[in-house]
């Protein structure tokens, strides 16, 4: 007759899935928080270069990325003064 075994995932299996599910709150807004700044880069790139093109004839890379940094700075100086 066979025996079956039951495999258990002991304290190191209990330890990792512990410290996953711990993790995944921590990740999820980051990589959300990522993504939207990714977005937003893009999306004021878009925005911005038809205007710069046609002032000075040509585009310049990373104008959404320093726009968005000022405007996110703006954003912290009008919440911290409330």
């Amino acid at each position: 007759m066979k025996r079956t075994r039951k495999v258990s995932l002991g304290w190191l299996g209990k330890k990792l899935r512990t410290q996953f599910i711990t993790g995944t709150p921590v990740i999820v807004p980051i990589g959300v928080t990522i993504l939207i700044l990714v977005w937003l880069f893009g999306a004021v790139d878009n925005i911005l270069q038809p205007i710069i093109r046609s002032i000075w004839g040509r585009t310049f890379p990373g104008v959404g990325f320093g726009v968005t940094i000022v405007l996110i700075y703006l954003a912290g100086v009008i919440a911290s003064k409330l």
